[in-house]
């Protein structure tokens, strides 16, 4: 499985046949509901993920992927990502050697904090 594979999933649901088969890759798949009332909004962000391979998504609230999460090993207790990147990207660069490799992005969003220790992952809800 290649990085372009993994960004094709982008905008399907898991469930539709063009992202099903390459999720089918991932063989401790499961979904996932992170609760967010704590910051006073009624809302849950739903995600399909495997600690095994490395890898999560965020899905929409009418269920396509929106975002994909290649995790490094240890990075809140998932397994680093099996598959290989592009150029010669490894998990754990910084923004910037992204960007010095394929120059910078047309947009972007700013950075989070990451503040999933607060959060914690509830029974899937999807």
């Amino acid at each position: 499985m290649d990085l372009s594979t993994i960004v094709s999933l982008l905008g399907y649901r898991p469930d539709e046949r063009a992202a099903a088969a390459t999720l089918a890759g991932f063989k401790a798949l499961v979904a996932s509901s992170l609760d967010l009332s704590a910051n006073g909004t009624d809302t849950r962000e739903n995600f399909i993920r495997d600690v095994n391979a490395g890898f999560e998504a965020r899905l929409a609230p009418s269920g396509e992927i929106l975002d994909i999460f290649l995790k490094r090993e240890g990075h809140e207790g998932f397994a680093a990502f099996p598959f290989s990147l592009a150029g010669s990207v490894v998990l754990g660069v910084s923004r910037g050697d992204v960007e010095a490799e394929f120059g910078a992005p047309d947009c972007s969003m700013p950075q989070r904090r990451n503040t999933s220790a607060r959060r914690p992952w509830r029974d899937p809800k999807i």
